[in-house]
C-alpha cells in the first residue's frame, strides 16, 4: 500500500495559512465591530473643546482584498463617540455642540500583503489612514484637518489564524488613530473667548 509522503514543517504551515485564507473568505466579508475603544482617556485637557464637540459623519470601512473584514464605519463612530465623552470633550446633544468632526476611513494596509503564503510564524501589521475633520459651527472655519497613519502589529501569540492576527491589528490601529486625534485636540488651540471657547 503506498503512502503519501509527509510535509514539512514549513509546507504544513503555508498550507494552514492558505486554507485558513480561504475559510475566511468563505466565511463571509462583513466589516468587523471594533471590541474596544482607547482606554487611556481621562478629564478633558483643553476647557475650549470641553462638552463642544459633535461626530456629524463616520466615511469608509469595508473589506481589505486579502478578505480580511475591516472595521465598519459605524463600529468605529461608537467607538469614536465613546472616547470623546471619555475625555470629556463630546457635547451633551448635537444641537449644543459648536464644535462637528468628521472622520474618513481612507485605507487600510497590511505589511508585505503582497507574500504568496502567510504562515503561521509571522507578526501582522497593519497602518490605518484616517481624516479627520474639526469644524467651529458659529464661525464657519476649519480648525483641524489631518491624515493619520498609525501602524500597530499582532504578534504570532496573537491567534493562531493569519486573518485574526490581521483582524487584531486592524483594530489596534483604529484604536490607536483615535488616541493620536485626542492628542491633537488636546493641543489644539482655538482662541480664548466667552466660557473658554473660540471666539
Amino acid at each position: 500500500m503506498a503512502h503519501r509522503p509527509a510535509l514539512s514543517p514549513s509546507s504544513l504551515a503555508a498550507t494552514l495559512s492558505s486554507l485558513a485564507l480561504v475559510a475566511a473568505g468563505c466565511a463571509g466579508t462583513s466589516p468587523r465591530g471594533m471590541t474596544a475603544s482607547p482606554d487611556y482617556l481621562t478629564a478633558p485637557t483643553n476647557p475650549a473643546l470641553k462638552e463642544a464637540v459633535t461626530v456629524t459623519e463616520v466615511r469608509g470601512g469595508g473589506s481589505s482584498r486579502l478578505g480580511v473584514p475591516w472595521i465598519a464605519s459605524s463600529d468605529f463612530e461608537k467607538a469614536l463617540i465613546d472616547s470623546l465623552r471619555r475625555a470629556g470633550y463630546l457635547a451633551p446633544s448635537a444641537g449644543e455642540a459648536r464644535y462637528t468632526l468628521e472622520a474618513d476611513i481612507v485605507e487600510a494596509t497590511v505589511q508585505n500583503g503582497d507574500r504568496p503564503f502567510r504562515n503561521l510564524q509571522y507578526d501582522e501589521s497593519v497602518t490605518s489612514t484616517i481624516r479627520y475633520r474639526l469644524r467651529d459651527v458659529q464661525r464657519g472655519v476649519t480648525l483641524l484637518d489631518r491624515r493619520v497613519e498609525v501602524p500597530y502589529t499582532a504578534a504570532n501569540r496573537t491567534g493562531f489564524l493569519t486573518t485574526t492576527r490581521i483582524r487584531v491589528a486592524d483594530e489596534g490601529s483604529a484604536r490607536e488613530s483615535i488616541e493620536a486625534l485626542v492628542d491633537e485636540l488636546d493641543r489644539l488651540r482655538v482662541g480664548e473667548g466667552e466660557d473658554g471657547q473660540a471666539g
